[in-house]
């Protein structure tokens, strides 16, 4: 999973223990905030969730293959993909009018604001494309789809599912 993903998900399960607490409600135990990220994770990489339902999917052993075969992909090509997250993250201009927002005083800097926030965006439609096409491989070895699917990318590239 990124980077980027682990920080939200633990954000959200320590946000949600936070909520809890401050309502006067038991804090969320380890085993329940880590069944959450576990979740997040899981989600994040389609086709080892879906292996991992093969037998209410009642998958065929064609489809488990397949499967396996792009469930490794995909873990071979998560490492790529965070060492690129990271170098972008790293090689990210500080943000002055995001922080200058995020203050309580001082001026407002909207159209400088605007820009930076863009960017940030751009960045985000990067990593959710990316994880889009995961699903979309898994979801061609789900359905009757002819032996191989090709599946096309913005930048041009292709991702060819057996």
């Amino acid at each position: 999973m990124c980077p980027t993903l682990t920080l939200i998900a633990v954000c959200i399960a320590l946000t949600t223990s936070t909520t809890v607490r401050a309502q006067g409600l038991p804090m969320q135990d380890s085993a329940t905030r880590a069944a959450m990220i576990g979740a997040a994770t899981k989600m994040n990489q389609p086709a080892d969730f879906v292996l991992g339902h093969r037998e209410e999917l009642a998958l065929s052993a064609e489809q488990v293959s397949k499967l396996n075969a792009l469930a490794r992909a995909m873990r071979d090509s998560a490492g790529v993909r965070k060492a690129h997250m990271l170098s972008q993250m790293k090689a990210r201009k500080p943000m002055p009018a995001t922080m200058a927002a995020a203050g309580w005083t001082g001026p407002i800097d909207e159209k400088a604001l605007r820009v930076e926030m863009c960017q940030n965006s751009e960045r985000s439609v990067e990593i959710s494309l990316a994880m889009a096409y995961d699903r979309r491989a898994v979801a061609a070895l789900m359905t009757l789809a002819p032996p191989e699917v090709r599946l096309l990318r913005p930048d041009g590239g292709e991702v060819v599912v057996p």
